[in-house]
């Protein structure tokens, strides 16, 4: 192995090229929720207690001040939050947009003519309802009980002309229903987009594992279907985490380019989302953190440190930003991989919470693993992966 030498930066200096301050804001408003789903992994934000409306407010205010450009609110279920509309108002008067992740069964009437007042919905960029089967009994199995209410949630605030998408979530319990939940929510009740990815094996689906999360040979047969449902949406349809990647792989090692147009991606070498990069996230009780898959890195708090001095003099921000320096072929399992050239390393948050460390690759990425395990599989093998070699 051809040893690579580095000198260990120092850690509240970020790397050349870091925006002076975040774009984006992703904010969990509450730790409260109506559900409990089986793969939700941000449900220890419920044991955190709820900032109130005047912290967030002034919180707002600093985000201003330094033009960040939009946020996003999630929960827990923001919708419980009985100030939401006068913390829209906060976003709104610091000149920032705004969308919201929901599960969209507190979408009631009242709810529309409030989003409807002010600049509400001419700030608002869009909605996320999340629904995963295209009926009660495959939704209701990871969602217990919330279909109806979320299908009602979702066909309002579409027929009130607000911006809404949806994110469908794989697991073992809906892998069969895909093709029919898109056709459900892209022709039947004619939302513009829906984004799918899989569960993540983190927070409650790590619990839930043997019942929740995918195995390669399932993960294979998602791909297959994927590629048919790109085929057939195109743009009203986007694949995320691993299906988005080995799609990617498969394409580039098939001789067909396929890129990954992430700010962050670069083949061959650890890569991240935009957390430290373009944006940054607060937990319901005020705590700065990379990102929510990674809550237990506390950079901050509101009130209590400055934005700007966290986002550029922060170790612990610092130590992500740095991966994306580091070549995978640094890495043991990963030097000499032929598919090396076009991956990314995987999600350091999963990475982190499954092995301890950030710099690694989680094994649920590893093309090169999904490979071994497939190649045995004849629908995969056969429809698509005959000529990956």
């Amino acid at each position: 192995m051809k040893q690579t030498e580095f000198c260990i930066p120092d850690m509240t200096i970020p790397p050349e090229g870091i925006l002076p301050a975040p774009l984006k804001a992703d904010i969990i408003l509450t730790g409260h929720c109506n559900l409990s789903c089986q793969y939700c992994y941000i449900s220890d934000v419920n044991k955190r207690k709820d900032l109130p409306t005047e912290q967030w407010l002034d919180f707002f205010d600093e985000l201003g001040s330094l033009c960040v450009q939009r946020v996003t609110l999630s929960g827990g279920e923001v919708f419980l939050r009985s100030d939401l509309f006068l913390l829209i108002d906060g976003i709104i008067k610091n000149k920032m947009r705004y969308s919201i992740l929901s599960n969209g069964t507190l979408i009631s009437e009242k709810i529309i003519q409030e989003l409807s007042k002010n600049k509400r919905k001419i700030r608002l960029d869009s909605i996320q309802i999340s629904i995963d089967g295209s009926c009660a009994d495959i939704h209701n199995r990871s969602r217990p009980g919330s279909f109806d209410k979320s299908i009602e949630g979702l066909i309002r605030l579409k027929d009130a002309g607000f911006p809404v998408k949806v994110r469908v979530t794989v697991n073992r319990y809906n892998i069969h229903d895909l093709s029919n939940v898109a056709r459900f929510l892209l022709d039947d009740i004619g939302v513009n987009f829906i984004s799918i990815m899989e569960t993540a094996v983190i927070g409650s689906a790590r619990r839930n594992e043997q019942d929740i999360a995918l195995s390669f040979d399932e993960l294979a047969n998602v791909i297959l279907i994927a590629r048919e449902l790109e085929i057939k949406y195109k743009e009203r349809i986007k694949f995320n985490g691993n299906i988005k990647k080995f799609l990617r792989i498969t394409d580039n090692s098939n001789g067909k380019e396929s890129k990954d147009n992430s700010s962050n991606f670069k083949p061959g070498y650890h890569s991240c989302c935009g957390a430290g990069f373009s944006h940054l996230t607060v937990l319901n009780d005020g705590t700065m953190v990379p990102c929510d898959r990674l809550s237990y890195m506390i950079i901050g708090v509101i009130g209590k440190h400055p934005i700007k001095d966290i986002w550029l003099k922060s170790p612990s921000l610092n130590s992500i930003r740095i991966l994306t320096y580091f070549p995978l072929s640094l890495l043991p399992d990963c030097d000499g991989c032929k598919y090396m050239q076009y991956c990314d390393g995987g999600c350091p948050g999963i990475l982190s919470e499954n092995e301890g460390r950030i710099f690694g690759v989680d094994s649920f990425s590893c093309f090169k693993n999904f490979k071994q395990i497939v190649d045995n599989s004849n629908p995969f093998k056969d429809n698509y992966g005959k000529n990956v070699q």
